[in-house]
């Protein structure tokens, strides 16, 4: 039994070594259609065998305190690692959010200005979306007046954020859609005021506790300030820290990276400490936060889009900016195209809708009107006179207007037929004159031009 034990631990501990000549052991396991993927086991493998080490050393002896020895040395090998560094990141934790407040009374402005500091990746809301259920909420329950989201990339680009209001009755109806709504939310105009209490978002790593804890820690915090007189007074703050601890229980795995992976690395996992979230910190501040349905997103719809998303459109549209909008406040427009894209045949009232669209110079994000003309042929006729309207009415060749639906669409006309193009030969050159860069545009029709 000790012959046996020992082979195969020096066996375990001459593949443990052989995995830290660089690349190897990742080599092998790419040409080998994964089968040597059990050197990745290795490591882990050794661990909990060289903890069996007092029971076959007491076997004959003390079997029973080798059994007990063995006991310990597997459960401190697979829970000690993470229980001490866990607790070490508890003690940095909570001398890191001694900083943190929590609001003594309700305040409940009844305006309000999300500020989200994070990229893409990080959710204000619950939901992937820019006035997410809790910001919804707020509006139906008419907690508040208005809601003003403002993005990771609006803030980035400075831009104005988008501004949420509450709709009732008649204002709640859409052309050509029956509608039994006694409520609505649409993206209104920037009600040019400050908002009473602004929320913000922020993420960002950080050394603090380093001498505690050997780790970079991840800090995720949300703060909310009132504006009284145009000074911001904080009266809530919480944060959310979370470290990549090491695993429970303790693995390891093959060290570096996918191409030149080599040597061997604990294998972690994330722990939160006082998670936090946009409900917890309006219920912390005295809303009455209500569940609401989530939406459909655009992608899902296979019918088109319904009457929520058509109201938002003519909302936007209606909007009296005479600067671009925002990324936010091209999102409804973006949302109305896709969902729009998945239908097998257009009605005349999406036409009405995509002629303002086209109409629109205000947008600056890329959206798939253009597929509208690639999926349906006879809808090219109908729309085409109002890309060529828009575009000889003012001057449009300038890089910012780039994603301009009118221009967008003219952008991709090389795609057409040469005989659809010939219909509109006339207004191509014209249009080729006055923006250089759809002159390819013209190889398609005659020698001549």
């Amino acid at each position: 039994m000790r012959k046996l034990y020992f082979r195969a631990l020096l066996s375990f501990f001459i593949l443990w070594m052989f995995m830290y000549l660089p690349k190897v052991s990742s080599r092998l396991f790419y040409h080998t259609d994964g089968l040597a993927g059990y050197l990745w086991l290795i490591p882990t493998v050794t661990l909990y065998w060289f903890c069996f080490l007092p029971i076959v050393l007491l076997w004959k002896s003390k079997r029973l305190i080798g059994v007990g020895l063995s006991g310990c040395c597997f459960l401190s090998a697979a829970y000690f690692p993470f229980l001490y560094e866990e607790f070490k990141f508890r003690r940095a934790a909570e001398i890191i959010t001694q900083t943190d407040l929590s609001n003594t009374k309700d305040i409940t402005p009844r305006t309000i200005a999300f500020f989200n500091h994070t990229d893409f990746g990080g959710r204000f809301f619950k939901e992937r979306d820019l006035c997410g259920s809790e910001c919804r909420s707020l509006l139906l329950s008419e907690s508040v007046d208005w809601v003003n989201v403002t993005s990771f990339f609006e803030i980035k680009t400075k831009r104005h954020g988008v501004t949420f209001v509450l709709k009732k009755g008649d204002d709640c109806s859409v052309h050509y859609h029956r509608s039994h709504d006694d409520k609505c939310i649409v993206i209104g105009p920037n009600p040019g005021e400050i908002a009473e209490l602004e929320i913000h978002r922020d993420y960002n790593r950080t050394n603090w506790g380093k001498e505690i804890i050997d780790h970079t820690f991840f800090l995720t915090e949300i703060t909310a300030s009132t504006n009284n007189e145009k000074m911001l007074t904080r009266v809530y703050k919480q944060t959310d820290l979370s470290l990549y601890r090491i695993s429970k229980p303790t693995r390891l795995y093959l060290g570096g990276d996918w191409v030149g992976a080599s040597g061997v690395a604990l294998g972690r996992e994330n722990l939160d400490f006082n998670k936090i979230s946009l409900d917890r910190t309006l219920r912390d501040l005295g809303y009455a936060i209500e569940k609401v349905l989530p939406r459909t997103s655009a992608h899902e719809m296979k019918y088109g889009p319904d009457v929520r998303m058509s109201r938002e459109v003519l909302a936007v549209l209606a909007l009296p900016d005479t600067d671009f909008f925002s990324e936010g406040t091209s999102l409804p427009i973006i949302n109305w195209v896709m969902a729009v894209n998945n239908l097998e045949k257009i009605e005349p009232y999406h036409v009405d809708y995509l002629k303002r669209i086209i109409k629109e110079t205000r947008i600056v994000k890329p959206s798939d009107i253009f597929r509208v003309f690639s999926n349906h042929e006879k809808l090219r006729d109908e729309l085409l006179p109002t890309v060529f309207d828009v575009l000889e009415k003012n001057d449009y060749s300038s890089y910012k207007y780039q994603y301009m639906p009118a221009r967008y669409i003219l952008r991709n006309l090389d795609n057409f037929d040469r005989s659809v193009l010939m219909k509109y030969k006339t207004r191509l050159l014209k249009l080729a004159d006055k923006y250089e860069s759809f002159r390819s545009i013209i190889r398609k029709l005659d020698n001549d031009s």
